[in-house]
């Protein structure tokens, strides 16, 4: 199947599913699909061989062509009518036959009672030359025949076939990973269950987000032993701006990395001055990433520490400003190398500024520099060398100068007279 092929399929998979939604909400319910905020549904993408997340095949017992099969599981308690996921994968490694939805599925309750299961094909795309990607999804109607999910529930299974074989003493291996958001996070949902809600008598429907740990699909070579390298790093933590004003808010951007060869599921806390900010627990692939973006807002930041310029040893205090530490740890046991768990960025804030008083500071601090002093310094030697000046030009002009003698005799005796 061609590129241009693909597009048009992933195009109709996702019109047919866009329009089923449509018809269960628009025609019978007069509302359109909204997302929710806030709340979030759990994917599991799951080995029926060995009830986890990785897929672990040998070369010899799994040549070139073997199939095998990928559940995807609904797992927490949320009540659907409809449901979409994306996933994608290193295509040299698997490739993709074909997908369907069991009759234990999530929907089958209400089938049974006379919904109509609404379940385009599978649309598979290319993303770049190695990657490849999976829309798929399902809903039913009427939306009021929507499923009250506990624990867990089947929503799909997809069959894959390994590509290619490893050398002898080497291992090949991809990641199966669930796309939330193609388009970044600005953009629309890509995976999603659809959630029935009822509102002034009428059923509305409103789109949530899922997540899913990623699974990972591993081919080892007839003589290879698989070592596993436990290395989980913060790959880069941003402040910005690098200097707030209080009452300001800054960013917080986290890129989180598993350098590893393996699923690994660790412990992340993000704090501020020691407070934890965020904790929470993550699952990474093999080489994949992740980032977390938060902004935190300095308003009440007590700013106790006084910012002074010293002008030829006299301290003048010109400001008040603290500093806030932002910290990242992650916590792996095993980790092969934790110096790189830990990571934290210094935060300068201070008083707001404007107009005079900006602009007082700024030359107070100028002249608390060296250079400012040295300038300050000569400018006032250049002064007092101008106001010597004038003084001494002033004491020698004709009538600051005392009259000659003749002239004063010549006034004594004029006063005689």
């Amino acid at each position: 199947m061609n590129v241009v092929k693909m597009q048009h399929t992933r195009q109709f998979g996702r019109a047919l599913l866009f329009i089923s939604l449509l018809l269960s909400s628009s025609i019978f319910f007069l509302a359109k699909p909204v997302e929710a905020t806030g709340e979030a549904a759990t994917i599991k993408i799951i080995s029926p061989l060995s009830n986890d997340n990785k897929f672990s095949f040998n070369s010899t017992d799994h040549p070139v062509n073997s199939t095998f099969t990928v559940d995807f599981y609904i797992a927490n308690s949320i009540r659907i009518a409809g449901w979409q996921i994306l996933i994608r994968w290193n295509n040299t490694v698997i490739h993709f036959q074909i997908g369907w939805i069991p009759d234990d599925n999530v929907f089958a309750p209400a089938i049974d009672q006379g919904a109509t299961l609404i379940a385009p094909r599978p649309s598979l795309d290319i993303i770049n030359n190695d990657t490849y990607s999976l829309l798929y999804g399902a809903s039913i109607l009427p939306v009021t025949s929507g499923i009250e999910v506990t624990g867990q529930a089947l929503l799909c299974k997809l069959n894959f076939t390994i590509a290619a074989a490893p050398q002898e003493n080497s291992q090949i291996f991809t990641n199966i990973e669930l796309i939330g958001q193609a388009g970044g996070e600005q953009s629309s949902l890509d995976s999603y269950v659809v959630v029935p809600y009822t509102s002034s008598g009428q059923t509305f429907v409103k789109t949530v987000k899922v997540f899913a740990e990623p699974a990972i699909v591993r081919i080892l070579g007839a003589a290879s032993t698989f070592h596993v390298i436990t290395d989980v790093a913060i790959a880069s933590l941003t402040v910005s701006p690098t200097l707030l004003e209080v009452g300001d808010s800054a960013d917080i951007v986290i890129l989180l990395k598993n350098v590893g060869n393996d699923l690994e599921t660790f412990n992340v806390t993000i704090e501020t001055n020691q407070m934890i900010f965020a904790e929470f627990s993550q699952t990474l692939g093999a080489f994949q990433n992740v980032t977390y973006r938060y902004s935190w807002n300095s308003s009440g930041v007590l700013l106790d520490t006084p910012v002074q310029v010293t002008i030829f040893g006299i301290p003048i205090v010109i400001s008040h400003e603290t500093h806030y530490v932002f910290s990242v740890d992650l916590i792996l046991p095993g980790d092969m190398n934790q110096t790189n768990n830990h990571a934290e960025v210094d935060l300068p804030i201070h008083a707001k500024l404007g107009g005079a008083d900006l602009i007082g500071w700024l030359i107070l601090l100028w002249l608390g520099s060296p250079i400012g002093q040295l300038l300050l310094g000569y400018t006032i030697i250049f002064a007092a060398f101008l106001v010597t000046l004038s003084l001494h030009r002033r004491l020698r002009s004709p009538k600051h100068q005392p009259p000659p003698k003749a002239q004063v005799a010549e006034k004594l005796d004029t006063t005689s007279t």
